[in-house]
C-alpha cells in the first residue's frame, strides 16, 4: 500500500470518529437538523415548492380575503345545506385518517411519524364522534328514547357508545370487540382533546397534557380502523334505512 493511500485511510478514520464524536456532543443540534429536513420533506408542501413559488406570489392587497368565490377552473365545494353535507364531512375526516397513515407507513423518519399520527388519530376519532351522535339521531327519528341536547355537549365515546348499544340491540362477539376499542380510545382521549393539543393553559401558565407514550403498530392500527369504520357504518346504515322505510308510509 503507498504513502499515500495509507495517508488518506488515516484521515478518513479521523473524519468518522471526529463526526461521531461531535454527534454525541451536539445530539440537539442534529435532532433540530432532522427537524429541519423532515420539514423541507412534507409531502403536501415542501420548501423547495413555497421557494419556486416566492416570485410568483402576489403581495397582498388591502381588499383580500382568505375564502374567495371561484369563477372557473379548480376549485373546492363546501355548502353546509347540501343534503350529503353531514355524510361528506364524517367521510371526509375517516379519509383523512387513512391518508395521514399512510403517509407515516411510507416513511422511515420517526419525526415526520410523530408529526402526522396526532392528526391521523385526531380525525379518527373525531369521524367515529359524527357516527355515534349522528346514528343517535337516526334513532331519535325513529321515535326512540334519546336525548338530542344532551349529545350536543357529549364528546366522550365511551358515552356515545353505551347510549346506542341498548338502541341497536346487538349483543354478538364482534359488537363487544368493537365496544372495547372504542372504550380503549375514550380511557386516551375522554373528550377529544389529546391529539387536537398538546397542552392547555392554567391561568398565566402553558401546561404539558398527560404524558402519554405508546408504540403503535401502523399496520395494525390501519386494520382497526378499517373494521370500527365498517361496523359503524353498517350501524348507521340499518337505522338510516329503517326510517326512510318508515318514512315511505302514508301514516
Amino acid at each position: 500500500m503507498s504513502i499515500n493511500n495509507c495517508y488518506k485511510q488515516i484521515k478518513r478514520l479521523h473524519s468518522n470518529r471526529y463526526h461521531l464524536r461531535i454527534c454525541k456532543v451536539t445530539d440537539l443540534r442534529c435532532i433540530r437538523n432532522e427537524k429541519r429536513r423532515l420539514f423541507t420533506k412534507m409531502v403536501l408542501l415542501s420548501r423547495h415548492d413555497i421557494e419556486s413559488l416566492e416570485d410568483k406570489i402576489p403581495a397582498i392587497e388591502v381588499g383580500d380575503h382568505f375564502f374567495e368565490n371561484a369563477e372557473t377552473g379548480n376549485y373546492s365545494c363546501f355548502n353546509s345545506e347540501e343534503y350529503d353535507n353531514n355524510l361528506l364531512m364524517t367521510r371526509g375526516f375517516a379519509s383523512a385518517s387513512i391518508f395521514f397513515l399512510r403517509i407515516i407507513g411510507c416513511s422511515e423518519s420517526k419525526y415526520l411519524k410523530a408529526c402526522y399520527i396526532a392528526p391521523c388519530l385526531y380525525c379518527f376519532r373525531h369521524y367515529v364522534e359524527l357516527t355515534l351522535k349522528d346514528t343517535l339521531w337516526h334513532y331519535s327519528r325513529c321515535g326512540y328514547d334519546v336525548d338530542i341536547k344532551d349529545l350536543n355537549d357529549e364528546h366522550n365515546l365511551a358515552t356515545l357508545w353505551d347510549k346506542l348499544l341498548p338502541l341497536s340491540g346487538k349483543k354478538d362477539e364482534r359488537t363487544r370487540i368493537i365496544g372495547r376499542f372504542l372504550h380503549e380510545i375514550s380511557d386516551v382521549d375522554k373528550s377529544g382533546t389529546t391529539f387536537r393539543y398538546s397542552y392547555h393553559f392554567s391561568k398565566d401558565n402553558r401546561i404539558q397534557n398527560m404524558s402519554l407514550n405508546m408504540k403503535i403498530d401502523n399496520k395494525l392500527l390501519y386494520t382497526r380502523m378499517l373494521q370500527v369504520y365498517r361496523f359503524l357504518e353498517g350501524l348507521n346504515d340499518e337505522i338510516v334505512n329503517g326510517y326512510d322505510e318508515m318514512s315511505s308510509y302514508d301514516i
